[in-house]
């Protein structure tokens, strides 16, 4: 590489307007690392030929590189313009948009990739990645086995083939596609990764261990292995381990935990009495609800506290936890805010301080409250316009990660909405309007449908409306956690395996976090049929629901 450099740059020196010289010292840079060199001489040798595609092409990737991916895109797209019948350019397009998580336009330009170049194992492989992704699962598929016929050693291929397969429930043959690919290579991370999930689901923790601990060795500095261990052994009920290892969620690449940059040491279980301590609650709405069980425990110790959370939940938190500072975690944290404080927690870090085994949880009653005169206001206007039957809430949809798993068909709860014992209410978020007037077709049931409350928009009006229910029964979603924080009697119906996220825990029928809550779990994955008998003979059997 020294030789090569030496020559171009004694060419350049001859000649300041060689163009192949000055590219190619631009590529020599490149190669090295030294990638703002690199941009530099690479627009040098443009200016002399700004019409040559290849240089061009290696413009994007030294843009890649420097995570300018808008100025590479661009640079792709001119080149892609002076040569449209070169696969190379929207290849380089798609896997760009696919990195940033713009997945449909990166299908649209991947696709465009494998019409000028139908046999390439790797825009094969980038467009089942990218149709994984926006959970086009069976497309995917086919095109990740087109890519591994031409290539069957393409790992990423049989990675998401794989991950595809588990999505679509085919559990078997995802199995064997990671075995596939730990046969090429047996240090294969995400492969093994995958295949201890699998383990962990099917019942067999300790080859899910084993498999995880072989994945570490593999890749020690894989923020996925501890993450899918911390996951496996809070699954398990394994609470002080797992807890522990929980801390790497930080760290994964997930894009749903950010962590806060707060400076303050991380609260370890220190004294508090004399003390302050900033609590923020981290991921979806759910969770932060489900962490908040531990907040009361933690501020009890407290001199001071302060409360980051979501801006949809600061009412709700002011009313249950009295006396806490409550702001908005999406904003920056007033510094007054933080003055007399001594330590910051994450809201799900405080498990391994708090939640060590299960006799850590509390027989509460419900840790959050709801505004009395909303909760009034609902019921009472409910009991009037439709009669005075036990309230019924319903929630049928989750659109969060893995809803597909968690989402029963809406026929599949005709046996519960046929009851004509009781008067249900639709507790579902979002515009479900639809799949209402679709249930109450199907059962001859009249479903309250209030318009006038939309959590999204104000969640306290949201959990007045479940206070005001006398049993809720819904999905795994944020209604599950709202009824089951107000203490209120909640069934939640659980799929098997994926979307059974670890804090149900394993074949309990009851939940540690919510005592008021009985769940109702699938026995085979996809099968919503026994559920929903077993569901709708318990309100059959229930006679004294208020």
């Amino acid at each position: 590489m020294a030789k090569a450099k030496q020559a171009f740059s004694q060419a350049i020196k001859i000649n300041a307007q060689n163009f192949d010289a000055v590219h190619m010292f631009a590529l020599c840079h490149y190669a090295e690392g030294k990638f703002e060199q690199a941009l530099a001489l690479i627009d040098d040798a443009i200016r002399l030929n700004n019409l040559h595609v290849e240089a061009l092409i290696n413009r994007g990737r030294i843009l890649e590189s420097l995570s300018r991916f808008d100025e590479a895109q661009a640079s792709y797209r001119k080149a892609w313009n002076l040569a449209p019948e070169q696969s190379e350019p929207p290849h380089n397009i798609g896997r760009i948009l696919l990195q940033v998580g713009q997945f449909d336009k990166a299908i649209i330009a991947l696709r465009a990739a494998h019409r000028l170049n139908l046999q390439s194992p790797a825009i094969l492989s980038d467009l089942g990645a990218a149709l994984l992704e926006s959970q086009y699962y069976n497309e995917a598929v086919i095109i990740l086995r087109q890519a591994i016929a031409f290539n069957p050693a393409e790992l990423t291929a049989l990675q998401n083939l794989g991950t595809c397969l588990r999505n679509l429930m085919q559990t078997e043959e995802a199995a064997k596609t990671f075995h596939a690919a730990v046969a090429i290579n047996p240090n294969y991370a995400p492969a093994l990764i995958n295949l201890a999930i699998i383990a962990g689901e099917t019942g067999d923790l300790d080859a899910g261990l084993a498999l995880l601990a072989k994945a570490q060795k593999a890749a020690p500095k894989n923020p996925e292995v501890q993450q899918t261990k911390a996951t496996l052994l809070l699954r398990y009920e394994k609470l002080g381990e797992g807890f522990k290892a929980y801390e790497s969620r930080f760290k994964q690449s997930a894009r749903m935990v950010v962590e806060k940059k707060i400076d303050l040491p991380e609260w370890n279980g220190e004294d508090l009495q004399a003390k302050g301590i900033l609590i923020w609650t981290e991921q979806g709405i759910g969770d932060e609800i489900l962490s908040a069980s531990m907040i009361s425990e933690v501020k009890e110790r407290a001199h001071n506290c302060v409360l980051a959370c979501s801006k949809r939940l600061i009412k709700i938190f002011e009313r249950s936890f009295p006396g806490a500072t409550v702001v908005d975690r999406d904003k920056n944290i007033p510094p007054d805010a933080t003055l007399q404080m001594h330590y910051h927690s994450p809201s799900l870090s405080l498990g391994r301080q708090t939640r060590r085994d299960l006799n850590d949880f509390p027989n509460h009653e419900g840790y959050l409250v709801a505004s009395d005169t909303l909760v009034s206001d609902v019921r009472s206007n409910y009991q009037e316009h439709f009669g005075k039957k036990p309230l019924v809430g319903l929630s049928w949809h989750s659109s969060a990660r893995y809803g597909q798993y968690k989402n029963p068909n809406l026929e599949d709860w005709i046996p519960i909405v046929s009851n004509t014992d009781v008067q249900f209410v639709s507790l579902q978020y979002g515009n479900r309007t639809a799949d209402i007037c679709r249930l109450e077709e199907m059962s001859g049931v009249k479903i309250i449908n209030d318009e006038n409350i939309n959590p999204l928009n104000n969640m306290d009006e949201a959990m007045a409306q479940v206070a005001a229910m006398d049993l809720v029964i819904t999905v795994s979603n944020t209604t599950a956690h709202m009824a089951g924080a107000l203490g209120k009697s909640v069934w939640t119906l659980l799929p098997l395996g994926a979307g059974a996220f670890w804090y149900w825990f394993r074949n309990r029928t009851d939940s540690p976090w919510y005592p008021s809550m009985r769940l109702f779990r699938q026995v085979q994955a996809g099968d919503w049929s026994r559920v929903m008998q077993a569901s709708a003979r318990a309100l059959q059997a229930r006679k004294n629901i208020c």
